[in-house]
């Protein structure tokens, strides 16, 4: 079967903390929906382009075709550090279990916990 031609992601990725990426994309149009059993993902050091992470993902329940958003919420605690940005690139699977090709590269930095505060509210 051929290789299935990638989403398409932003530039910039909206940041994360945790062990939960979200990653927007746009589906490839000459790719449908029944076609994807998996999206692959690489997470690579901006720095020096070494993988920083690296997973299949054969979850469909985590693709959300509507909103057009993934969600790896599987990545182990302490693999990034705050304040650094990452290269991320996704790829979509099929149903034998082939990788596509890779998307463009989008960055993400890795964030502390937002803490937000409103100066001169007292909660009861």
């Amino acid at each position: 079967m051929a290789r299935l031609y990638p989403p398409q992601i932003e530039g910039v990725i909206p940041a994360f903390y945790g062990t939960t990426l979200v990653v927007p994309f746009i589906m490839n149009k000459t790719v449908s929906n029944n076609q994807v059993a998996g999206i692959a993902i690489k997470i690579k050091s901006i720095h020096n382009n070494s993988i920083i992470y690296e997973n299949k993902m054969m979850d469909r329940t985590q693709i959300s075709f509507n909103k057009q958003e993934i969600y790896f919420n599987d990545i182990p605690e302490n693999t990034f550090k705050v304040g650094v940005s990452y290269k991320v690139q996704i790829a979509y699977i099929d149903d034998t279990n082939t990788v596509g090709y890779f998307s463009t590269v989008g960055v993400v930095k890795y964030t502390a916990k937002p803490v937000v505060t409103i100066e001169g509210l007292e909660g009861s």
